[in-house]
């Protein structure tokens, strides 16, 4: 179990095994062609993912109105940039086996570099924060389509995946890190999710 807790979970929720190789069509045939599979996963799941492309999005101050009240208020938090041993422990606790993102990079390349090189990587992620953007090469989302037990093979019985750069993640842990800690002093005992140690 302590080895391997993450394939026993999969195996018990249904979603164990790699991305499909072939899908259903409509017609009831299989396919195995990218170019097929492309086009059946985009006609099921762009609807979704997409919903406010022909339409507008729902306005904030409705939303703030309606639920704002609820949402605690906490302490400003003043920003500082990220440090190399900040990356360092995030990378220690990544799972060295994570699936590789489009930029090629791996959690076991990355682990080797020294602090020198991942202050390079801090200076990037400075710059993205300060301007707003991400470099078009890290923002390359692979796409994995992932069964949903066995229901079957359809484009609608399986679940798309988005597999980011593993520079994206280790921004992103990293950062979710420091506003853990954060909302720690002023967040209630009240909430528990997403909390360390408590749900």
């Amino acid at each position: 179990w302590h080895r391997d807790r993450k394939r026993i979970f999969g195996y018990a929720s249904g979603v164990c095994g790699g991305s499909t190789k072939i899908l259903q069509q409509p017609n009831g045939t299989l396919t195995g062609n990218f170019h097929t599979i492309d086009e059946l996963l985009r006609e099921q799941w762009l609807p979704v993912f997409r919903q406010y492309a022909s339409q507008p999005e729902p306005p904030w101050e409705a939303f703030n109105a309606r639920f704002g009240h609820y949402v605690p208020q906490g302490a400003h938090l003043p920003y500082s940039q990220l440090q190399p041993s900040q990356l360092k422990e995030t990378l220690r606790k990544m799972d060295p086996d994570t699936s590789l993102g489009a930029d090629g990079w791996s959690v076991r390349e990355l682990r080797k570099f020294p602090l020198c090189m991942l202050q390079l990587f801090c200076d990037l992620f400075h710059c993205i924060e300060r301007t707003g953007r991400w470099p078009r090469s890290l923002c390359i989302g692979l796409i994995a389509a992932i069964p949903k037990g066995e229901q079957g093979i359809k484009a609608d019985q399986t679940r798309p995946i988005t597999v980011m750069s593993v520079l994206y993640r280790l921004w992103g842990a990293t950062r979710m890190r420091v506003l853990t800690q954060w909302q720690e002093e002023w967040l209630s005992h009240e909430v528990a999710r997403y909390r360390p140690g408590q749900g």
